[in-house]
């Protein structure tokens, strides 16, 4: 919409994901060390990027094969 590729994630999407990945209350995250939450978010970048280029070497490859 409006040239976004994808919808407002909101306000507290980095928290729902640690959250999600954890399987943390909301309680459980607000408990957890800063660090202990910026380390996991890291990773979680991290994880994500390698993932998507993952995905563009397939595409590239399938793109070769035919």
């Amino acid at each position: 919409m409006h040239g976004q590729s994808q919808a407002d994630p909101g306000r507290y999407a980095t928290e729902v994901k640690v959250m999600m990945e954890m399987g943390w209350s909301w309680d459980e995250l607000c408990k957890a060390p800063a660090d202990l939450v910026d380390e996991i978010l890291l990773r979680l970048t991290y994880q994500n990027e390698w993932f998507q280029k993952k995905q563009e070497l397939q595409r590239a490859q399938a793109g070769k094969a035919t």
